[in-house]
């Protein structure tokens, strides 16, 4: 009777050994595919913070273009602002001669 009790008892422990075994690989498995998968989220992060990194410089480079085109506008408007006193103090200046020959 012993025997065979120590024969089960065998038997269990191989196939608990067994059982760990498998639930082991498993586990190992799913480390694998845990890390794999954190890689994975790794790239994707980093490619996502360049593409940002890129549309930051982008915007900052729209801006700035931005303000140099304001500026150029500023300075058209001031330039035709001036011409247009000029030529108002020309044809003032031209009619009131005009009007002292008369």
């Amino acid at each position: 009777r012993l025997g065979a009790e120590k024969l089960a008892l065998e038997k269990a422990l191989q196939d608990a050994g067994a059982r760990a075994r498998e639930l082991e690989e498993g586990l190992q498995a799913q480390a694998a595919a845990l890390r794999a998968e954190v890689d994975g989220l790794r790239r994707q992060l980093e490619e996502a913070q360049g593409a940002a990194a890129a549309r930051g410089e982008t915007a900052g480079a729209l801006e700035r273009e931005v303000e140099k085109l304001r500026k150029e506008a500023q300075e058209a408007r001031e330039e035709g602002q001036r011409r247009l006193e000029e030529e108002t103090k020309k044809l003032t200046a031209a009619w009131e001669a005009r009007l002292a020959q008369t």
